[in-house]
């Protein structure tokens, strides 16, 4: 099977942020499928499209600018271009058997749709985050006519896809709120790779020794977004609290975003500046390795906003492999996966000083926090396995190529699979 695979975004090891699409398509070329994948990536105008091979993966990059930091307008701009830019390219590709397309955005699916019709085969669509509906939460879809004109692509998209696949069940209740027939959506969220995150205690011990600030007390991590959706100043009030109760306690936080300047002036304010809390910018995939190796503790926090519960964050997924304990701090299905298997803990976003409290009381309790690391070890070997996803949705993708329904597949923790 010849699967064109869509994607804004699209990371590899040797890159920061989500490898999603990496991880499953890698598979799926060991599967014996063939894969081929147009993308974007910062460029200087006028440079020619990239081909890359990685792992048989044929990438086709195309040079559209985004950044993590990038403001409303610039984002909206960059979405616009690539848009037309992998419209014009896909539909001029060779025939493929199916066409995979995710988001966000949600105009991701205009090309998507344009290249299945041109390839004379199905779309199926992949609902990383509920557009619009978190962009509307989050006021950067001011106006009742853009609201209107979102609203309707959703609808189209979702109701023109042979199958829509949703990173978490309410993402996937969302979809059929906007008109999906339920048969024709699955629930496949963000997975565990173990055999990337398995690694040996040295590498946690070797990360710690090359960083002196770090000591030997706990370490707190944060390994994803500094923006207006992660209100990651939160955490900058939680290692205030924390040090209180145990001040060898150190934080780490990797990322990009608009507010990584804003939050590291924050902390120094609150007196829990570079000796405490650090914040680094985007490492690679196998230095998150290093870093979750050597943590006690990965944060994954979010805005106090409804439509952010239904999140399915990669951060979650990668300390679950490495086997390391989670603390969320926004609710939803997240919340009850760590309440169900005792892999880590749901902080109360309105109460730091209870957040604090709950994390303070995890990190003194030794029995608590092997507990806690065996149950994320389960979790990414059971139901999180990335492996068992990627046999999972190629079964979707040949139902498309096939043009015969899908099978509906819904993740649930106590049957330890997909």
């Amino acid at each position: 099977m010849k699967i064109l695979y869509l994607s804004q975004h699209f990371r590899t090891l040797e890159r920061g942020g989500g490898t999603r699409g990496y991880e499953l398509g890698r598979r799926w070329v060991e599967a014996g499928h063939s894969v081929t994948v147009v993308a974007g990536a910062r460029a200087e105008r006028g440079e020619p499209v990239r081909r890359d091979d990685y792992e048989g993966i044929d990438v086709h990059t195309l040079p559209v600018a985004y950044e993590q930091s990038m403001g409303y307008l610039r984002r909206v701009w960059s979405f616009a271009s690539f848009v037309w830019k992998s419209t014009q390219y896909a539909r001029n590709l060779d025939r493929h058997d199916v066409v995979l397309a995710t988001s966000a955005p949600l105009t991701i699916a205009i090309p998507g749709l344009i290249a299945a019709r041109s390839h004379s085969t199905h779309l199926v669509f992949e609902v990383r985050d509920l557009w619009p509906e978190v962009p509307i939460a989050m006021g950067v879809i001011p106006t009742p006519p853009l609201r209107w004109l979102a609203k309707g692509l959703e609808k189209l998209v979702y109701r023109s896809s042979h199958h829509v696949v949703a990173l978490s069940p309410g993402m996937a209740e969302g979809v059929v709120a906007a008109g999906k027939d339920e048969s024709a959506v699955s629930v496949i969220p963000n997975a565990s790779d173990v055999d990337l995150f398995d690694v040996p205690v040295q590498t946690g011990l070797g990360f710690r020794a090359e960083q002196a600030w770090i000591g030997d007390g706990p370490l707190i991590v944060y390994t994803g977004t500094l923006g207006p959706a992660n209100d990651a100043s939160w955490i900058v009030d939680l290692a205030v609290r924390v040090t209180r109760q145990i001040p060898e306690a150190r934080f780490l936080l990797v990322g990009e975003g608009n507010e990584k300047e804003e939050i590291a002036a924050y902390a120094v304010e609150q007196g829990v500046g570079p000796a405490v809390l650090q914040i680094w910018g985007h490492l690679s995939k196998l230095e998150i390795v290093r870093v979750l190796s050597a943590a006690d503790l990965a944060l994954s926090v979010f805005a106090p906003l409804r439509e952010l519960r239904n999140n399915s964050p990669n951060k979650a997924f990668d300390a679950f492999a490495a086997g390391t304990p989670v603390a969320i701090n926004n609710g939803g299905w997240l919340a009850e996966v760590l309440k169900e298997s005792g892999a880590g803990i749901s902080m109360p976003h309105a109460d730091p000083d209870g957040a604090a409290t709950m994390v303070c009381d995890l990190l003194k309790d030794p029995e608590a926090m092997e507990d806690a690391r065996t149950a994320a070890r389960k979790l990414a070997k059971g139901p999180f396995n990335r492996n068992r996803h990627a046999k999972v949705y190629v079964e979707i993708l040949e139902a498309a190529a096939q043009d015969r329904p899908a099978k509906a597949v819904r993740f649930a923790v106590e049957h330890g699979s997909p």
